[in-house]
């Protein structure tokens, strides 16, 4: 009971929830282990019509451009045909909405056939991702810590889609570790995520906030450098190409249509599916993320540490319009930041928390469980977790992440 009679929620010691208790670390180690192979089971049956999901797409995307001009990556009718090539049974259309620059990364798989591809593509994700997080002395991480990263439902979800939200994974985070003491690496990394602009829209936010200038100008140059590139390579009218897909994308995978709304843990893609005009629902997006961006902001500008990295991975979730379940590695290491930095500090946990640590984990599970779940509850877990973090992070201590 609390001093005024009423009851009180008695915390969590965060010493039960240390990385470093191999009781707690083998506990987490199983239940991941049976969670994977359950996501596995589950997610392997409906991904995608083949074994490789959505890498089908990437691989039609390399081998095109090895043989026809890629300009012709951005009309529907010309790429569809040559799907079609490859998989007579292929249902539906896959559209490359990516920048020109894009192209020249995904070159090298199709130079091979698709099954030793998918191979390399997939281990070469998650060894990166991985690598991205754990790499360099500021985590220490044991056996159990990586497991709990590479065996997490985002983790694992991503890898079984096929998809790049992995490379992309590794690139965000390496470039979060790295921006406080090798900022121009960071910045060269912040600027090959520019193949994904949509999951790191608050990175401009966080570099000026605190003051990483090098950082920022790293990734500007990188990013001018892939456009020039691209330009010398495929002539700068592939640009206008480019820009005509993406809008066909936006109007028909955000604005009209509803088909990937269960699998997008956006605003506007869980107020659509509650009810709310694509009108009203944009706006909304728009303002979270105003919202998102002045959170982070003052985060950054208070100490680049832990609590505002994990804010920024967040927080890029709560701004963006578009994004899938493979996007959602980021938010798994978020996670990790702040149990870390709790057991670190010895800090109390509230069952509450704990409780929205668990949901938000588990979130990218239930994306994939449409056919079950048909509530949109992804918008919510990532605004309570990142509600979760502002709080956290402003009123403590910040460790340096770097």
């Amino acid at each position: 009971m609390g001093e005024t009679g009423s009851p009180t929620l008695a915390p969590i010691q965060a010493r039960h929830w240390r990385l470093s208790d191999r009781k707690t670390a083998r506990l987490l180690t199983v239940l991941l282990v049976g969670l994977a192979a359950m996501f596995g089971l589950t997610a392997g049956i409906g991904l995608a019509n083949t074994i490789y999901g959505d890498f089908f797409a990437m691989w039609t995307f390399a081998r095109f451009a090895l043989t026809h001009p890629a300009a012709g990556l951005y009309d529907r009718e010309t790429l569809h045909a040559f799907q079609l090539t490859l998989d007579p049974a292929m249902n539906g259309y896959l559209p490359f909405p990516y920048p020109p620059f894009t192209i020249l990364l995904l070159l090298p798989i199709g130079l091979m056939a698709m099954t030793p591809a998918w191979l390399i593509w997939s281990a070469t994700g998650l060894a990166a991702y991985v690598a991205a997080a754990f790499a360099g002395p500021a985590l220490r991480p044991r056996g159990d810590a990586i497991l709990f990263v590479a065996l997490a439902p985002a983790t694992v979800m991503s890898l079984l889609s096929g998809q790049n939200g992995l490379f992309a994974a590794a690139l965000m985070v390496g470039a979060v570790r790295l921006m406080g003491t090798r900022q121009i690496i960071a910045g060269v990394l912040f600027g090959l995520l520019s193949f994904k602009p949509q999951v790191a829209l608050l990175v401009p936010v966080a570099l000026a906030a605190a003051g990483l200038w090098r950082c920022f100008a790293a990734a500007t140059l990188t990013i001018a450098a892939l456009a020039a590139i691209a330009t010398a390579t495929f002539g700068l009218a592939i640009w206008a190409n480019w820009v005509a897909a993406l809008n066909d994308h936006w109007a028909g995978y955000v604005i009209d249509d509803n088909r990937l709304g269960l699998k997008m843990p956006t605003i506007v893609e869980n107020l659509k599916l509650l009810g709310a005009s694509p009108h009203a629902a944009q706006l909304c997006q728009l303002a979270a993320a105003l919202i998102a961006a002045a959170l982070v902001w003052l985060c950054f500008r208070r100490s680049a540490g832990v609590w505002a990295t994990a804010a920024l991975l967040v927080g890029n979730f709560i701004a963006t319009p578009y994004a899938l379940f493979y996007d959602l590695p980021p938010v798994t290491f978020a996670i990790v930041l702040i149990v870390s930095d709790m057991a670190r500090t010895d800090q109390p946990w509230h069952v509450g928390e704990l409780l929205i640590l668990l949901f938000a984990f588990l979130m990218p599970f239930a994306l994939m469980l449409t056919d079950q779940i048909t509530m949109p509850t992804s918008g919510v877990a990532l605004v309570l977790l990142f509600a979760l973090i502002i709080r956290r992070g402003i009123k403590g201590k910040q460790a340096v992440l770097f």
